[in-house]
């Protein structure tokens, strides 16, 4: 099984239990950990023509999903926003399961100086 690791996605969103976490918003960070499916080894097929469109995860693709569902969606909490992102990005029919990891780097609790995250695991059945 292929693992694809997205790190560090970063914009602007709106969560929190405040409601100026949510109005004004805030900087948020999510990483990924998308699984794909395990490739047959049919030695009739070419390794190269597996280096193709059709038979990847496309980064690009999925960060624009994270970054559109995490600039659009106003939610209280992280592990909310991190569960929309994981049934977002497991609807590509190539994904096996998706990791997501959301941070919150300045939450409004001073004594916490290195952020606090949120993670969701979603497996397709």
């Amino acid at each position: 099984m292929g693992k694809l690791v997205i790190s560090q996605i970063e914009f602007h969103g709106h969560c929190g239990v405040t409601e100026a976490e949510r109005s004004v918003g805030q900087r948020l960070k999510v990483d990924l950990e998308v699984q794909s499916y395990e490739r047959t080894s049919d030695v009739a097929v070419p390794i190269s023509q597996w280096d193709t469109p059709d038979h990847i995860i496309d980064y690009q693709a999925v960060t624009q999903i994270v970054v559109g569902i995490g600039r659009e969606t106003s939610v209280c909490y992280l592990e909310t926003l991190a569960q929309h992102i994981a049934s977002a990005v497991l609807k590509d029919v190539r994904i096996q399961s998706v990791l997501v990891r959301v941070t919150k780097p300045f939450p409004p609790v001073p004594e916490i100086h290195d952020g606090v995250s949120a993670e969701v695991l979603l497996t397709r059945l």
